[in-house]
């Protein structure tokens, strides 16, 4: 009779007094139960997942999963991997280990991937707890003398979301591997978590972490100081105010007014915000009667936002305002930007 490796999916000729014996793969090296559908044999699993958006928003999906098991670092990246080695460690690990798994990861690997709940899901807020641990798993490793290196300081679950757009909309390898670094942090930790906990010696697995941090990416894509605050804009009659724009539009946003409604594909609106200030611009939270630009990014659920319907009441009236989308919008911050090398 023959047996399929379930890691590996090399054949094997078996005989019947092999059936339930441990064997080791030859191709993988990995152990599993010999049946003619043969078991994985594996050990702990410590799991941390990313979002592509805030865990609040309905429409978030996990974006990453790195996960630490028998000595091995794994991934699965949306889009990219197929989520059957994921799944297949999922449902045979003797136990999952996470840090809010129970209220954050499991629900959504559940929903995402269709497999139940793990039957021995470990979730270490709660053992923490029980040891005078308290807070978010950053904090508790400080605590516990074992934090996040110094260069993931103001790194957070938003930053993850940042780097998860940026490798999206750019393809860029570094924002990935910054969201992984990350990520993999999260897990290194959770297991040293778990061996304070039952009082077990740590192995230094944070130095196999298999991802490349590329700081300088990290840094490009960080909140930016705002600009001091420009003066507002005294318009005087705005009926003159609109002729002179019709008749000198703005083209680029040193000078102009811009507000944006909705999410960007690219960067957080505060971020984008603080470019346009960099820029030269002034970043307006409401659709003025000044307003020069209009950014409309993803309303999602809301469609047609306030901001919209007040900027086409403007521009029914004279106002000069554009209503944009990303893509333009972009364009012309790239616009701006190189007239501004080129002086």
């Amino acid at each position: 009779m023959n047996t399929v490796c379930p890691f590996c999916k090399q054949s094997y000729e078996i005989e019947a007094e092999h059936l339930d014996l441990h064997l080791e793969c030859s191709a993988c090296n990995r152990t599993f139960i010999c049946s003619v559908v043969a078991s994985p044999v594996i050990g702990s699993m410590y799991v941390d997942v990313e979002t592509t958006a805030a865990p609040t928003k309905s429409y978030a999906e996990i974006s990453t999963i790195v996960w630490w098991c028998d000595d091995e670092w794994h991934s699965w990246i949306n889009g990219k991997d197929n989520p059957e080695e994921f799944i297949l460690f999922w449902q045979h690990s003797s136990q999952v280990v996470t840090f809010n798994g129970k209220a954050f990861d499991e629900p959504k690997i559940t929903s995402q991937f269709g497999v139940n709940p793990h039957f021995n899901h470990l979730d270490l807020m709660h053992e923490a707890k029980e040891h005078g641990l308290t807070g978010g798993l950053k904090k508790i490793g400080e605590t516990c003398c074992f934090p996040r290196p110094p260069e993931l300081d103001n790194v957070d679950g938003a930053t993850a979301i940042k780097l998860w757009k940026r490798f999206q909309y750019d393809g860029a390898d570094e924002a990935l591997q910054n969201l992984l670094y990350y990520n993999a942090w999260d897990v290194a930790l959770t297991y040293c978590l778990h061996c304070r906990c039952s009082s077990v010696q740590a192995l230094p697995i944070h130095e196999t972490i298999p991802f490349i941090f590329a700081p300088d990416y990290l840094a490009s894509i960080m909140p930016k100081p705002r600009s001091p605050v420009v003066p507002q804009k005294r318009v005087g009659n705005i009926q003159e105010y609109w002729e002179k724009r019709r008749k000198n539009p703005v083209l680029d946003i040193r000078g102009a007014e811009v507000c944006i409604t909705g999410n960007l594909a690219r960067m957080e609106r505060e971020d984008a915000e603080a470019l346009i200030e960099s820029l030269g611009g002034s970043a307006k939270k409401s659709a003025t009667r000044t307003l020069d630009f209009l950014v409309v990014g993803d309303t999602g659920e809301f469609g047609r936002t306030s901001k919209i319907t007040k900027a086409e009441e403007n521009i029914v009236m004279g106002a000069q305002t554009r209503i944009i989308d990303e893509d333009e919008f972009w364009k012309i911050v790239e616009k701006t930007q190189g007239e501004r090398e080129s002086v």
